[in-house]
């Protein structure tokens, strides 16, 4: 939004739009620069969008959801510019999770039965 505004778009059209389950939106600090912040409520807002971003958190969002991810940007009917060298579609195998989960647990075990004691679990 500042980026926005320093390039001359007036207050009055900078708009941000969250999801209806991000209750605390609101109550996140005050953007330095007069905006309109509200929760979108699924209507066709009265305004024309001239730029839109969408962001994905790998951290947050599963591989599994990018084709989802990938639905949504697609429905955008206007030019789409990628900001980042990152792969939109990750690669996802199922058998690699399990085999990494697997041994993630045994190494878990070994952790816990080695420092029971640290627990008040040690063996009798």
């Amino acid at each position: 939004m500042l980026q926005h505004a320093t390039a001359g778009t007036a207050f009055d059209q900078l708009h941000v739009r969250y999801p209806i389950w991000r209750q605390n939106a609101l109550g996140e600090p005050t953007p330095p620069i007069p905006v309109d912040r509200a929760f979108d409520d699924g209507s066709s807002p009265p305004i024309k969008f001239h730029t839109v971003l969408a962001c994905r958190s790998g951290a947050w969002v599963p591989p599994w959801c990018d084709d989802q991810f990938m639905d949504f940007v697609n429905a955008y009917p206007g030019e789409i510019e990628q900001v980042d060298e990152v792969d939109l579609v990750r690669e996802f195998d199922i058998e690699a999770v399990r085999v990494q989960a697997t041994y993630l647990n045994d190494q878990m075990g070994n952790m816990m039965k080695e420092n029971a004691h640290l627990f008040g679990k040690e063996d009798s």
